[in-house]
């Protein structure tokens, strides 16, 4: 693929959307006995640091939306500049889950623990910091294909659009899970409940008409996670650009079907429920995760390859191993494999507790 310095510019930014993506790696359990891969971990967290540094695209493009503080017109308080409040929402995703003492991922003695109660404000940064940068790609093509219409390739164009779906199907895949975990988390928390009122009165609450589940701070703190969940999943296919009718149907389907989780209708066999809802979105992780490893790799080659030709040119030695960012998805195969595994074992054992549990109620 030819290249040009507006494709360059736009493939750094590019390249925190997919670290940003491939974050959902560790709402899965990994099936590796060694656990997750530290070293691909260190090469994200590198990744992320090279594409924020002060001269990277990103940064420029901030820069170009204006940095620190500007006065609100309607307040008259000091507001960060547009520019400044987008790399302040990277730096804080980044703090979280890659910095020096990052929240979320840790690397304890070797090897990666994760924080899983750090799952559902983690997935809501994924969800708005790509959509974020989805949007900011889309204005820099848009504003290329109006002065210089060239500078764009058609493959280049191909890459971004299957890029973002892939990560679109992945978010909702994740989301969907997610929604598993936290149902199954909220009706036990409701089970519990239930038993220590009858424990401490002499009311059954299930025929009190005055019993509420979320007068109880766990049953409402998960009633919560519930909510934003949803909220999440409408905010991102609305938000969504994709327009084939494999991915609006997919997109519908799970709406209707997480309205089971409201009773809509009563969810009859759980185990089969949570298994088909998470699996919704597989088909299309696979299919759009075979064809964005060619696409990505064929770029990621082109433009290190123009980026010599420029360091060449302007009389400066090629970058030594090390200095040189690795393809930040350079096992997209294997990461489409790890997110559309129809085995949901974490979740169908979770289901078997909660049958276990039914006599109890």
């Amino acid at each position: 693929m030819k290249v040009t310095n507006n494709e360059r510019f736009v493939f750094g930014i590019l390249e925190i959307a997919m670290v940003v993506r491939d974050t959902l790696e560790y709402f899965v359990p990994t099936r590796d006995p060694n656990g997750y891969d530290v070293k691909k971990y260190n090469a994200r967290k590198e990744i992320i640091k090279l594409m924020t540094s002060e001269k990277s695209p990103f940064v420029n493009f901030c820069k170009q939306n204006g940095l620190g503080n500007v006065k609100d017109p309607k307040t008259g308080k000091e507001v960060p500049a547009r520019g400044q409040r987008l790399l302040n929402i990277v730096n804080d995703f980044s703090n979280l889950v890659y910095g020096d003492d990052p929240r979320f991922v840790r690397i304890v003695d070797g090897k990666i623990t994760i924080d899983s109660s750090y799952f559902v404000p983690v997935l809501e940064n994924v969800i708005g910091l790509r959509e974020t940068l989805n949007d900011v790609i889309a204005v820099i093509i848009k504003n290329v294909k109006v002065q210089a219409p060239a500078e764009i390739d058609p493959t280049f164009e191909d890459l971004i659009t299957t890029e973002q779906r892939y990560a679109r199907a992945i978010e909702l895949r994740i989301n969907a899970m997610q929604l598993n975990t936290t149902f199954l988390r909220f009706n036990n928390a409701v089970k519990k409940y239930i038993q220590t009122l009858r424990s401490s009165t002499s009311i059954d609450p299930l025929s009190d008409p005055n019993f509420k589940p979320t007068d109880d701070p766990e049953v409402a703190f998960d009633n919560n996670e519930m909510g934003r969940l949803f909220g999440f999943m409408n905010f991102l296919i609305n938000h969504s650009k994709e327009t084939d009718d494999e991915f609006k149907n997919a997109a519908e389907r799970m709406r209707t079907m997480s309205k089971g989780f409201a009773g809509q209708p009563k969810i009859t066999n759980l185990e089969s429920f949570m298994s088909e809802f998470a699996g919704i979105f597989i088909p299309i992780i696979k299919e759009t995760g075979a064809k964005l490893q060619p696409l990505f790799s064929d770029s990621f080659n082109s433009i290190r390859a123009y980026e010599q030709e420029l360091r060449a040119k302007n009389g400066q030695p090629a970058p030594e191993a090390g200095q040189v960012a690795a393809a930040p998805v350079s096992e997209t195969d294997k990461v489409a494999a790890a997110l559309s595994s129809p085995s949901e074992t974490n979740v169908a054992d979770e289901v078997k507790k909660e049958d276990s549990t039914k006599a109890d109620k």
